[in-house]
Formats: structure tokens, C-alpha cells, sequence
């Protein structure tokens, strides 16, 4: 048996060692991605507080993306621990589709989507297939955020006062703070999403394999 002493020192050579084998972050921006995006239909988690429930759905917006980037880092295992970060504004018609003690209601309003950086980080694996590259996530956040502003929450806070006369037990206190960020859920770790070749160009995806550290991927046809 080692003494303490090498033992201690074996183990620190080879935790450097493994540092050391951990390539620096790679940079990866496709500037064809920095667009307005036109009537998407994203999932908006609802808000609930107090027996009353409120669902946003919009089929009129639009969302532009100023500027986005990358950052992909290699990790011991062939993961790569992932930053994205998007510069976005925009806007949408939304109707709120308000639930409270069976009785329902909507509201129509315009809110805005204020300028702002969204950030999220993650790990996840990337592979090669026939279509393109099938990224899984492993870690990732339940949910991204997004800051809006309309007159909207002012208005369910006044329909909930107005229905707390007839639903008891409801509180509308919430609802202000609440409505002020629309929250999108992203997908679940472990579910595979495959980034289509044919849909990239030639550049983009010697890009991509780039900082994937891949070998180039041969043209799609």
C-alpha cells in the first residue's frame, strides 16, 4: 500500500490530469438565426393562485432575435456543458382564457415582450445521425422566463375582484407580479431533438462541427 503521502499526491496528479483533459469553451453563433420569427405558437405554463386560473394563447406575434451566441465546452465522456444566451424583443395578441369556480372568461390584450438577454445553461449530448445531430439534454432548466409588459395583469386582477364576490377563498393579490413574465417550459432531459442537416448550410454546419469538435459533415443531398 502507498503511503499517505504518494497516495494523497497520486490522487491530486490525477484530478490536474483530468483538468487538464477538459478542452476550453468553443464559441458558436449562426447569424441566420437573428431574425423576427412570426406567429410561433410556443406552450405558456398557466398561472394559478387562489381558485383562479389563467391561460395565455397567442396566434399573432412576433419575436426577434438581436443577437444570440453559444458557448459549448467538452467534457470528460463526450458531454458538452452548453451557455446560450439570445438578445430578444417582440410582441403578441394574447388572449387570456381565465378559469375560476366553473365560470369562465377572456380577455384580449397586446403585451410586449421588453428588450432583454436570455440565458440558459445546460449539459448535454450530441451524436451524429443520418438526419443531422440529435442533441439529448441532460441537465437543463424546467423553464425559461420572460419579462413582458401590458395592461393585462391590471385587467385579470379587476375581473378577480369582481368574481372574489362570488367564488369564496379566491385571492387576486398575485396575479400582478404573476403575469408580469410569461414562463415557457423547455424540453425534458432525456428527450432526444434532432437539429435537421438539410435544414443548415454547408457553413453553418462546418460551424456547428466546429465547435463540437466533430469531424466536418459531409454535404447533405
Amino acid at each position: 500500500m502507498l503511503p499517505d503521502v504518494r497516495r494523497v499526491s497520486l490522487a491530486l496528479g490525477l484530478l490536474a490530469a483530468a483538468a487538464l483533459a477538459v478542452e476550453p469553451a468553443r464559441h458558436l453563433e449562426l447569424p441566420r438565426l437573428n431574425q423576427t420569427y412570426r406567429d410561433l405558437a410556443p406552450e405558456v405554463l398557466p398561472v394559478a393562485s387562489g381558485g383562479l386560473t389563467v391561460t395565455l394563447r397567442s396566434e399573432s406575434n412576433q419575436l426577434t432575435v438581436r443577437s444570440h451566441g453559444l458557448e459549448v465546452e467538452p467534457l470528460p465522456g463526450g458531454d458538452y456543458r452548453m451557455t446560450a444566451r439570445a438578445s430578444v424583443l417582440g410582441k403578441a395578441l394574447v388572449t387570456a382564457v381565465i378559469a375560476a369556480g366553473g365560470m369562465p372568461g377572456e380577455i384580449e390584450d397586446e403585451i410586449l415582450l421588453l428588450p432583454q438577454e436570455v440565458v440558459v445553461e445546460g449539459r448535454a449530448k450530441v451524436r451524429r445521425v443520418a438526419a443531422g445531430y440529435e442533441v439529448t439534454p441532460l441537465e437543463l432548466p424546467a423553464t425559461v422566463d420572460l419579462a413582458i409588459q401590458s395592461r393585462l395583469a391590471g385587467q385579470v386582477v379587476s375581473m378577480c375582484d369582481t368574481l372574489s364576490i362570488l367564488v369564496s377563498g379566491m385571492e387576486c393579490g398575485g396575479f400582478e407580479r404573476a403575469l408580469s413574465v410569461v414562463r415557457f417550459p423547455l424540453p425534458e432531459p432525456g428527450t432526444p431533438q434532432v437539429v435537421e442537416a438539410a435544414l443548415l448550410t454547408a457553413e453553418e454546419r462546418s460551424q456547428i462541427d466546429a465547435a463540437l469538435g466533430l469531424p466536418s459533415l459531409q454535404p447533405a443531398s
